[in-house]
Parts: C-alpha cells; structure tokens; sequence
C-alpha cells in the first residue's frame, strides 16, 4: 500500500469500481486508479481495495468508495487531484458518485474522509466519535442535501443527527478520551521499552483522573488492578527505572530474569496481526490446503524478515 499511495501521491489520478458476484454468490466490488498525464503511467492502473457488499445500492457502494479512498489517502483526501470516476454507469454508481462529489467538493473540500471503524479494532470507534465531534456541523451540512426518501439510510441518519444529547457526547468524547486511541496504537509499536509502555499506560490514567466523574478512572484502575500480570510488570519497569525495591510482588523472577524485561510487550497484538495472516490464507482457490500444509505456509509467511 505504501508503494501505492506513493504512486498517487500529488499526482492527477482517475478511479474506476465495478461488482460482480463470485462463486459464493458474493458481491465483490473492486476499485483500481491510475495516473492521469503521466507518460510512464501509460496504461498502468493498481489494485486498491477489494470489498463484500450486503446488498449493492448507491449507499453501500459509497461506502466502499469512501473506504477505498481512505486506503489511498489515510490523512487528507487530495481532491484536487481527483479528476474522473469510471463505473459502468448503473443508476445506483451514479447516484452514489453524485452524492460523493457534494461531500467531496461542492460542501466540504478540506474534511478528510470519514472514518471507517473496524469491530476488533476498539480505539477506532474513539477515531470515529472523535471525527465526528469535530466536523458535526459539517457532515449535517451535507446530510441536508439529501433527500430522505431515497434511502433508508439518509432516514436514520437525519434522526440520529436530531437526538438529543448527540452533539454533546461526541464532544465529550472527543476532548476527554482520544488519549485512549492513540496510546492503544503506541503500544502496538514493535520494541517499545517496558518502561515506556507502562508511562503511556499511566498517562491514560492521568487523563482520566482529571475528569470530573471519577467513573472512567475508576473503572480502568479497577480493569488494572485485577490483572495481577501487568501490576507485576509495572513493578518490574519501576525496579529497573531506580524507582523501587525488589519484594515478594516480583516473585518467582529472578534478577537475571528481570534483566531480560526491558522490552517486554504488555499487550497481545502480536498474535493478533498472525490471525490476520492466516484467515488471508483462505481465499475460494486456497482451500485444499490440509492443516499441516496450512500451518507451515503461516509460519513462513508471519516470518519472512528472518
């Protein structure tokens, strides 16, 4: 992806999506771009995203576009730089694209992208809140614009724009508790030191004692206090930062066993990042692996830097 976004980067770029359905009886939609005025560009286009639609309509084709998009450019959409859409002109690609080119250029040409929050992904929600709270005035600007009997969708979000109390939460949300998404994303760094992992963590504490209930304190001290591995841990990074005495709450470490914590992880993101890896490995021309076969082809490729 990097390779590809550098391609785009400051570049004149068209953009072509289509559907089909598989043998599964998917709808699977693809989005390719290419450079526009670019001779050695000639007739090259990439790969950005490819996605499983519910049902294909003029809202969730949008969405992927916008996903898309946002796989192209994660921080800021180069507008500018998107000069033409190539669909196969069904009445939903093109009410889909026109809605876009409202948002995009017409209403809001310096928001960036929305959001797209992924389940297993909690600090992205906190991203999500947080962008809306931010650009609220903005997105019911462009909500506005559309008409609500076209989609059920437009409904709800007409609604949800009017409930009471929403402005207020997004805000709240968005000053006190993006701490919690970023210091998630540092501590799925490779080689943090211990001691630099238990400081984001205790920063995060920090933020939230400052708050005036004391129930968002209470509750992650509380998530805290019950994991016996990290209080240890945190005692560990505290002896080895000059800050504290060995005692019976670092046993049965050792000294040589303690010397060898300075970059212990504190999280599990490592294994995670392997389950991705492996569900990758099942795509539809892929499932005659047995097992065995299966596990070493994982092993290989979650290793490759070896």
């Amino acid at each position: 992806m990097e390779i590809i976004r550098r391609k785009a980067c400051g570049k004149k770029i068209w953009v072509s999506l289509d559907e089909t359905t598989d043998v599964e009886q998917r709808c699977i939609v693809n989005l390719v771009f290419g450079v526009l005025g670019d001779e050695t560009e000639r007739g090259k286009y990439y790969l950005v995203n490819v996605g499983v639609l519910s049902k294909v309509n003029h809202s969730t084709v949008a969405g992927f576009f916008n996903d898309s998009l946002q796989l192209l450019w994660p921080t800021k959409l180069e507008y500018e730089n998107f000069l033409l859409v190539c669909t196969d002109a069904a009445p939903y690609m093109c009410k889909a694209m026109n809605g876009l080119q409202v948002l995009f250029k017409e209403i809001a040409p310096s928001t960036p992208l929305l959001p797209s929050p992924v389940v297993t992904r909690w600090g992205s929600w906190i991203d999500a809140a947080t962008y809306y709270g931010k650009n609220f005035d903005v997105i019911e600007a462009v909500i506005a614009t559309f008409d609500p009997e076209e989609a059920q969708s437009i409904q709800e979000s007409k609604i949800l724009l009017e409930t009471e109390g929403m402005k207020e939460s997004l805000l709240f949300i968005a000053t006190n508790f993006a701490c919690i998404s970023s210091t998630i994303t540092r501590l799925e760094e490779r080689g943090l030191l211990l001691s630099s992992a238990i400081s984001l963590v205790n920063g995060v504490l920090d933020e939230l004692k400052s708050l005036q209930s004391d129930a968002y304190y209470g509750k992650l001290s509380n998530v805290l206090y019950k994991n016996k591995g990290f209080v240890k841990l945190k005692k560990v990074s505290q002896i080895m930062c000059g800050e504290a005495i060995i005692d019976e709450t670092v046993q049965p470490l050792t000294m040589s066993n303690m010397l060898c914590m300075k970059h212990a992880p504190i999280v599990s993101c490592d294994v995670e990042k392997v389950f991705s890896e492996y569900k990758a490995m099942l795509t539809d021309n892929r499932r005659s692996f047995n097992f065995e076969n299966l596990r070493h082809h994982v092993i290989i490729k979650c290793n490759h830097n070896l």
